[in-house]
């Protein structure tokens, strides 16, 4: 199914002008991944688990080596003749050299954190995407860029990790989705980024250490996971590949009030939560526990608003509308979002209830024992929230500029 959507999607945007690309993609997703199975079963002996799939750094490199040299042979073979002239498009020199292990380098990363069944979708496709952006009209400025963006990437995620910002499989979705920002978006989309994610895991320790009791009703606490990483910054990537292709200023802006909302969002619940303080249903206003879902606090929307407010600072060097304009769209979508957050926990996010303690949580498990649902869908977790969040501030942007 997954791997039939993804062709589906090629087809319908790619089939007139770049078969080529879909040709190509099919041919490193059907080689590579049984080529890396094979060697993987008869001859890796050490495997690890950084989701749920179990992998091996002998059956990665063979996945890497397979991709050379699959891009190696069709940038000479009389086939890239038949499907679209690939080897008119690009000879093999330094420039096809480097794109190539640019783009092994990411799809490894992308199979190591990815599912057997997930893997049938997100492999063609940013497979395609890669091939587009450097093979379709080859730019060595823009294969450099990238190039420095991975190691920036590389460098910030394993410290990351080294200091338990994040976990394992958290440091490789960032090493992914900041070689792609870092890579295709520069200072511009870069700094935007990274203030969000270093401010905010300063404050989460801060606040652990402060106030560690209010930990007892989060689903996840402390070090940020892969899934954590994907909600935050997810649409954050996309928006920068999308502004590769199709450039527009607008996607900037759509950009910074997605990271305004899930910034205002976070260090709504970091600082909010930092000091005890009264909290409040968004929904009825009635008085809840700190830390309940749904609650807010005056502290928690002022941390809200400075999350929102710094990250309109971060992107202002770049701002080409007028400043009160800027300010005014990129703090509202930060705040939108940020309410939304906390509308979706007051009503559709799961919460359980806890036998022993008798309290509400966001955990499957609390105080040793299963604990028990009884609000909200037990699919619309705290990442899915934190996700529709971002996602609301950027829909804002686009309302706003839809109507004026």
């Amino acid at each position: 199914m997954y791997f039939a959507l993804a062709y589906f999607i090629m087809v319908l945007i790619l089939f007139n002008n770049y078969s080529w690309i879909i040709f190509i993609s099919f041919i490193v997703y059907a080689f590579s991944v049984p080529t890396a199975s094979i060697f993987e079963k008869y001859f890796a002996s050490k495997f690890f688990t950084l989701i749920k799939d179990e992998k091996s750094f002998l059956g990665l490199l063979i996945y890497f080596i397979t991709i050379l040299v699959i891009l190696a042979i069709f940038s000479t073979s009389l086939l890239s003749k038949i499907f679209g002239g690939f080897s008119k498009i690009i000879e093999f020199n330094t420039y096809f050299i480097a794109a190539s292990i640019s783009i092994a380098v990411m799809l490894t990363f992308f199979e190591a954190i990815s599912s057997k069944v997930f893997e049938k979708f997100l492999i063609p496709v940013v497979t395609a995407i890669l091939l587009f952006m450097f093979f379709n009209t080859p730019n060595p400025e823009l294969l450099l860029d990238f190039t420095i963006g991975l190691v920036i990437a590389g460098i910030i995620a394993y410290a990351s990790y080294r200091v338990k910002f994040l976990t394992a499989n958290g440091s490789v979705a960032t090493f992914l989705l900041a070689g792609f920002i870092f890579g295709l978006g520069g200072w511009q989309w870069s700094v935007p980024m990274m203030t969000f994610f270093i401010l905010s895991s300063l404050f989460s320790k801060a606040r652990k250490k402060k106030n560690k009791k209010i930990e007892e009703f989060f689903e996840k606490t402390g070090v940020r996971d892969y899934m954590q990483v994907l909600a935050n910054g997810g649409i954050g990537g996309i928006l920068v590949i999308l502004n590769q292709i199709f450039p527009n200023s607008i996607l900037y802006i759509i950009y910074l009030a997605v990271l305004s909302a899930v910034c205002a969002d976070t260090w709504a619940t970091e600082i909010g939560t930092m000091f005890k303080t009264n909290t409040y249903n968004i929904i009825n206003f009635r008085p809840v526990e700190q830390g309940i879902s749904g609650g807010i606090s005056l502290i928690g929307s002022l941390g809200a608003l400075a999350g929102a407010f710094t990250i309109a600072i971060s992107g202002i060097l770049w701002n080409e509308l007028n400043i009160y304009y800027y300010f005014t769209i990129v703090l509202m979508g930060g705040m939108i979002g940020s309410f939304f957050d906390s509308i979706l926990g007051a009503t559709v996010q799961a919460q359980n209830h806890c036998n022993v303690c008798k309290k509400q949580t966001e955990r499957e498990y609390h105080c040793g024992e299963k604990s028990i649902p009884f609000r909200g869908y037990h699919w619309m977790n705290n990442d899915i929230v934190n996700l529709l969040s971002g996602i609301s501030g950027g829909l804002f942007i686009i309302i706003i500029f839809a109507i004026i």
